[in-house]
């Protein structure tokens, strides 16, 4: 595999969680929602990372943050509040404490606040993978 294949790989499994993300809210399944929604970012962010790494094959970490650093990214302060308080999804399905926590304080208005944020930075993550593309 080539280096634009595993970046295409990446790419093409966020864009496939991003269509999970909106059946899922649509279906009221919030907390989901979100997990997916956080996969979708580590995938762009892996995806980043295998554009400015050597290596084809980025760490098995789930921090988005990590990731983006890690690839040479440079995100502002509101990307940086973004991308670390999506951190905290990734959590949801791994740890039963940890997901009923999360199931409290998790509704529709709140969902709906992160996916709007969401999209703007999905979009911008992606201009820097298509951006100069190998």
């Amino acid at each position: 595999m080539t280096k634009q294949d595993h970046i295409n790989y990446w790419l093409t499994t966020a864009n496939d969680n991003w269509v999970d993300v909106q059946r899922m809210f649509k279906a009221r399944s919030y907390v989901p929602c979100l997990f997916f929604t956080h996969l979708v970012f580590e995938k762009l962010a892996k995806a980043l990372w295998v554009k400015h790494n050597d290596r084809d094959t980025p760490p098995r970490i789930h921090n988005i943050v990590i990731l983006l650093q890690q690839a040479h990214i440079e995100i502002s302060a509101e990307e940086l509040h973004f991308f670390s308080d999506l951190n905290r999804f990734q959590m949801e399905n791994r740890y039963p404490d940890y997901s009923r926590a999360i199931h409290q304080v998790t509704n529709r208005k709140v969902t709906k606040v992160i996916l709007a944020s969401a999209e703007t930075h999905r979009l911008n993550l992606l201009n820097l993978i298509i951006d100069n593309a190998l």
